[in-house]
């Protein structure tokens, strides 16, 4: 019996912080209709909540949700159990149970900073459920990875751990696809057509936002309504739930899996470039003999100082050069510097995975 031991994410405090905050929109709505009262409103006559109540509340969801989401993020450990005969055990879930089979896989994306491959994902039957188990910078060589891609996972192994686990489940690689590699391009969320794309659902809702405002002010309604305190409450209740609708489309579409995806086949006789799902075909073709690639370095300056990434300059006849960025790589040292941010990013896994094939075809300059 063997033991391998990894990280669960922490999801139920998230999804507590979640709650905390709708509760506290619910409070906020409850005490308007009931007090007519509102955070900056008027000072209405009769019965009022107490003093600083509804300031606690406005103050204290986000600091409460800051909290859930920093608990949330020093992940928690487990261990798995490999038993004789497929048996597997969850720490968290109890069990064992006998894998027998229909174990499926998956990428595993990487969505903040940067939209990256972080992995793998094995899809595991364990009882009536199944359980998504990571595996961290696998390039997921030799698997057939049909599952869509998942941004989260209930538990994640380094690649060597992972690997064993796959074994212990009868679960290895394919030498026909392992012979011909696929290495997953995502576009890079922090050049400007990125960051708008993530941007889309805030800046659709400022739109509407001020169309609904206009629209208020030129037929009159406007006036009509701020008149009386329930409708100034009215319209700040619509304003602050329009906003809120905004910020959770804004967040879950920057938690989802990336369609900005182009993939790179790397085949004996040479390259082939595939187009993301809004945009399918071929996109290139080379034999080896006209593929050619450099590596440079990318010197990125933020709030928390400057960091260095590795950015492969891949050059496909007939194509345009395609930059490549690795957070997670070590560039060699003879890396020359240059002044372009990455097109696409890639995992630390494919990123080995692509210079490994390059190298051998001897495509690196």
């Amino acid at each position: 019996m063997l033991q391998v031991r990894g990280r669960r994410p922490g999801r139920r405090v998230v999804r507590l912080g979640v709650l905390g905050l709708v509760l506290a929109g619910v409070a906020v709505v409850v005490i308007g209709l009931r007090f007519h009262q509102w955070p900056g409103g008027p000072d209405p006559d009769g019965p009022r909540v107490p003093g600083g109540v509804l300031t606690g509340i406005l103050w204290g969801t986000p600091v409460f949700f800051w909290v859930t989401v920093v608990i949330a993020n020093i992940t928690r450990s487990g261990v798995a159990t490999l038993g004789p005969g497929g048996e597997l055990g969850l720490s968290w879930l109890g069990g064992p149970v006998v894998v027998g089979g229909g174990v499926t896989f998956g990428r595993w994306v990487e969505v903040a900073p940067l939209h990256t491959m972080k992995g793998m994902i094995a899809f595991i039957p364990y009882g009536h459920r199944t359980v998504k188990i990571g595996g961290l910078d696998h390039d997921g060589l030799g698997y057939r990875l049909d599952v869509p891609s998942s941004t989260k996972c209930d538990f994640w192994l380094d690649r060597a751990d992972f690997d064993r686990l796959l074994a212990h489940l009868n679960q290895h690689p394919d030498p026909v696809l392992a012979a011909e590699p696929v290495v997953d391009l995502i576009g890079n969320t922090q050049r400007p057509r990125g960051l708008l794309r993530m941007m889309a659902p805030w800046l659709i809702t400022i739109a509407v936002l001020s169309g609904f405002g206009v629209f208020l002010g030129l037929s009159g309604l406007g006036d009509q309504i701020d008149v009386t305190p329930r409708g100034r409450f009215i319209l700040a209740s619509v304003t602050v739930v329009v906003v809120l609708l905004g910020i959770l489309w804004t967040a879950l579409s920057a938690r989802g899996a990336p369609s900005d995806v182009v993939l790179l086949h790397l085949r004996p006789e040479g390259v082939v470039l595939t187009g993301p799902s809004w945009r399918p075909g071929e996109l290139a073709r080379a034999d080896w003999t006209a593929v050619s690639a450099t590596i440079h370095t990318k010197s990125i300056a933020s709030r928390y100082g400057r960091s260095t990434m590795a950015v492969l300059d891949l050059r496909i006849a007939g194509h345009k050069p395609l930059l490549i960025g690795a957070w997670t790589a070590k560039p060699p040292k003879h890396a020359t510097p240059t002044r372009h941010n990455a097109r696409y990013m890639i995992g630390t896994g494919q990123w080995q995975t692509l210079l490994t094939t390059l190298r051998r075809h001897h495509r690196v300059r």
